[in-house]
């Protein structure tokens, strides 16, 4: 059983208090965070907040008058205790859940007692403060040729860099012999720490990496293996993202002040917000064509905006919606798409209320998905489709989920 779908596509099915398409998020949603040691810094739509990992809480930071809230704080090596904001152009409205491109840029020492304007001329994308006091940054300057705005979101700007603090820049791709792909994103390289990473954007995506001592880059193409031969099985296996059929998307999980500790946000303020797995780590059967029953369970996580109940279509007396992506015990790749894939006439599907706290559950035959032949381990993930479902109420969600967790079968 294959399917040449392999790509994650996550899953839900919609709601009771389903998320529109003009979705409102809170005002206190994180829209951009720094962290520097013990000490936390965030962005949101009303203004900069700072708080601690010991202690929890969050305190105003006061920005200087007139400069707008909701603008991208700066990414920093460790040890970095200056803090840079590039606030937007105009207010963001309550669809934003990230932060703004901002035109300028701001500098404190002190934790944003003082705040001091170090740039006036530039857009910024993304900075980040090296610990030798070089900033670099992903920024344009103003035409009146184009809206230099939208286009830095979407493809990036020129890298530059600046020694003095931000009063003056250099174009550091224009160093290089060859033109460099406008840059999306700046962080410290993990491998090389004096080196500055950067993603970037062209016809495709590109690694970057900049050596400041010999002023060059290296640029490679992102390499996203869609071939499962060219997959490593943690690739392969990795967990999938949320799509849709007629049914709007997305459910995500949203950092805010009031859910960034009690939930493990750190770096990254948005996770999918739904979850598909099996309820055990491991499963041990028989080889032979007995059932080889698995319990799973479908959790809509706490966090997410606009929502706090799904409605999950499933057939609930056959197995057509489910289906496996594995790597088998001789290390070959399978993906066995649900059978509702493949069918024209499905029936009505029975909705399940999905609350947090409150999964939908219920066992699958691994023997109906796939027959598992050959002793040894096999490391699976769930694959769910409704896509094709009939349903009584168009508010319900349906579309595709691939699991979020792997999960092994040893037949014995």
């Amino acid at each position: 059983m294959k399917c040449g779908r392999a790509i994650a596509k996550f899953i839900l099915m919609v709601a009771l208090l389903p998320l529109p398409l003009s979705a409102q998020f809170r005002a206190d949603t994180i829209l951009s965070v720094l962290r520097s040691n013990d000490v936390v810094f965030v962005s949101t739509r009303t203004g900069l907040f700072q708080s601690s990992v010991s202690q929890q809480k969050w305190t105003p930071v006061k920005l200087p008058k007139g400069v707008l809230p909701g603008g991208c704080l700066n990414a920093s090596d460790p040890g970095v205790t200056k803090i840079y904001y590039s606030p937007p152009a105009a207010p963001l409205t309550a669809r934003s859940d990230r932060c703004s491109i901002g035109f300028g840029l701001w500098m404190s020492a002190d934790s944003g007692k003082i705040w001091k304007k170090v740039d006036s001329t530039h857009w910024f994308k993304s900075v980040l403060a090296r610990k030798d006091g070089t900033l670099y940054a992903s920024a344009r300057v103003p035409s009146d040729k184009s809206n230099v705005a939208a286009e830095l979101e979407i493809y990036g700007g020129l890298a530059m860099s600046s020694t003095d603090g931000g009063k003056t820049w250099l174009d550091i791709g224009a160093s290089s012999t060859d033109p460099i792909p406008s840059v999306t994103t700046l962080f410290s390289c993990v491998k090389n720490p004096a080196h500055v990473c950067a993603g970037g954007m062209g016809v495709r995506g590109y690694n970057m990496e900049y050596a400041p001592e010999s002023r060059t880059w290296t640029v490679t193409p992102s390499f996203v293996a869609t071939n499962a031969n060219d997959m490593t099985a943690e690739e392969y296996l990795a967990p999938g993202g949320m799509g849709s059929g007629t049914s709007e998307c997305c459910y995500m999980q949203s950092a805010t002040l009031e859910n960034y500790y009690s939930l493990g946000f750190a770096d990254v303020l948005q996770r999918p917000g739904v979850t598909l797995q099996a309820e055990k780590k491991r499963y041990n059967f028989s080889a032979g064509a007995g059932p080889k029953i698995v319990d799973v369970a479908l959790h809509l996580l706490p966090g997410v905006q606009g929502t706090s109940a799904l409605a999950v279509l499933d057939l609930d007396d056959t197995e057509v919606c489910w289906g496996l992506q594995y790597v088998d015990p001789s290390g070959a790749k399978v993906h066995a798409a649900p059978l509702i894939t493949r069918l024209n006439n499905p029936a009505m599907g029975h909705a399940h209320l999905v609350e947090v706290g409150k999964p939908y559950r219920r066992q699958l035959d691994l023997e109906g998905l796939e027959p598992l032949r050959k002793p040894g381990l096999y490391r699976m993930i769930l694959l769910f489709d409704n896509g094709k479902l009939k349903k009584k109420d168009q508010n319900v969600w349906t579309g595709t989920i691939v699991g979020s967790a792997i999960f092994d079968v040893e037949i014995n």
